[in-house]
C-alpha cells in the first residue's frame, strides 16, 4: 500500500481518517473497490432515508446507535488490514 498509508503495526491511518469523513473512500484508497462502493452506497442511502422526515416510523436512540455502529465498522474496516489483502 505504501509507507505513507500503513504504519508498522498494520494500521492504515490515512484511509481510516478519510473514511471517517466520507464513508467508503478509505476502502477505495486501499483498492478494495467492492467494499468501498458498498460502504459509500449505504452511507448515501442512509443519509437519504434520514433526510425525509417520517419515512422511518421509529426514530431516536435506536436509529442513532445503528448509524453510529455502521460508521464505526466503516472506519475500523478502513483502518485495519483485511485477510488476504496484499501489501
Amino acid at each position: 500500500m505504501g509507507i505513507l498509508t500503513k504504519s508498522k503495526n498494520g494500521f492504515y491511518a490515512i484511509p481510516a481518517i478519510v473514511s471517517a469523513f466520507i464513508p467508503g473512500v478509505g476502502q477505495l484508497i486501499k483498492r478494495q473497490f467492492g467494499k468501498g462502493i458498498a460502504f459509500l452506497g449505504i452511507a448515501l442511502l442512509w443519509g437519504y432515508l434520514m433526510y425525509i422526515p417520517g419515512l422511518i416510523p421509529f426514530s431516536g436512540l435506536p436509529i442513532f446507535l445503528f448509524g453510529l455502529l455502521a460508521w464505526l465498522i466503516n472506519v475500523l474496516d478502513a483502518g485495519f488490514n483485511s485477510v488476504g489483502q496484499r501489501n
